[in-house]
């Protein structure tokens, strides 16, 4: 990194603090928080490490999950379904009425846990089974604890919302949501988390009727793709007042944004680990961690998205590299078409049972 590079991030740095505590002035229209999932220290700590090169910690990346392109839309959803015409999704009407595009907000839900003060946090997951929640590994890494296959455990209590839709009527005040909020389900504990991708998978208590998710481990290519997630803002990411303006000051209820995917690309995920990432343009922002980017054309999961750069690029865990892991396949997944295991990973499970 050269000096002049190194000025501006110094400079887009002390920018985004001054903006931090500009912002926390402005009212956000609850269900959600205020509207900063972390506190000043966190973000100065990330904005030095994005200065220095140094490695961020998961805690700090709640606020790299971006907005790409400013024109393209996020759209809340009421009873399961966007509330938005066909012409404003830009798909054909056939694709955006598709039962495929249903099913995934109905699998999609927002998980809730409690930080060390007893404040309600939050992201993305998704039904991959009745009774197992797929999301991101920085997002399980808030409250649980362990690597890998065993010794895994809670550290907090934590549930998955499906029903968090526009014009909720959970507040920040009201602690965890509950059963009387919509269907709630209580997070039992983690069963895998990957110790090379940002991806962990997590049981329920107990089994839910909506259908799960299906990948499409084939790794073919995809135009048109949506993600379905719970965007809140947060100063610490690009444009902020635009933040609010797509949002309409309403945080962390259930949203789709269409998009585009790009091409793979080499990127430092939220573990500090050099991943070959799926790149997509879809508006995403700080709580969207976890949530799945689905193709128009089938509505399967074509990766788990993770985190990105303003106005560049938002990067997802492909789904096809995790079924090349034997034992994401054991986990009994439902995927097409069947991939050679090859165990890439076997170091990083070896480390991890040591």
């Amino acid at each position: 990194m050269d000096l002049a590079e190194t000025e501006d991030l110094q400079g887009w740095s002390e920018e985004v603090l001054k903006r931090y505590d500009e912002s926390i002035k402005l009212e956000i229209r609850d269900p959600g928080e205020l509207s900063f999932p972390q506190t000043r220290d966190d973000i100065a700590a990330a904005m030095e490490a994005f200065t220095t090169g140094e490695e961020l910690v998961a805690g700090r990346w709640s606020g790299t999950e971006q907005i790409i392109d400013e024109e393209l839309p996020v759209f809340p959803i009421v009873e399961d379904f966007p509330t938005v015409s066909p012409r404003d999704f830009r798909l054909p009407e056939q694709e955006l009425v598709s039962s495929s595009l249903k099913t995934a907000v109905r699998a999609t839900g927002r998980i809730n846990f409690l930080d060390d003060e007893g404040y309600v946090r939050y992201a993305t997951g998704f039904l991959v089974t009745p009774d197992l929640v797929c999301t991101n590994r920085h997002v399980a890494s808030a409250f649980c604890t362990g690597v890998g296959l065993q010794n895994l455990s809670l550290t907090s209590s934590a549930n998955i919302h499906f029903g968090m839709e526009s014009g909720s009527n959970w507040r920040q005040g009201d602690g965890l949501p509950t059963g009387e909020q919509g269907e709630v389900y209580d997070i039992e504990g983690p069963v895998l988390i990957h110790p090379y991708w940002d991806v962990a998978f997590l049981s329920l208590e107990s089994s839910s009727e909506r259908l799960p998710l299906a990948f499409d481990a084939s790794g073919r290519k995809a135009s048109k793709v949506f993600v379905v997630g719970h965007p809140q803002p947060s100063s610490s990411a690009g444009g902020y007042n635009h933040q609010l303006r797509l949002l309409d000051r309403e945080a962390g209820v259930k949203r789709v944004a269409p998009g585009k995917v790009g091409p793979r690309t080499m990127v430092v995920d939220p573990q500090g680990n050099s991943v070959l990432a799926l790149t997509h343009k879809a508006s995403t922002l700080p709580s969207n961690s976890g949530s799945p980017l689905i193709r128009v054309d089938s509505g399967e999961v074509l990766g788990i998205h993770m985190s990105g750069r303003y106005l560049v690029d938002n990067y997802a865990v492909p789904a096809s590299e995790l079924f090349r892991d034997p034992r994401i396949v054991e986990l009994g997944l439902s995927f097409e078409p069947d991939v050679s295991v090859t165990d890439p990973w076997s170091d990083y499970w070896e480390r991890t049972a040591s």
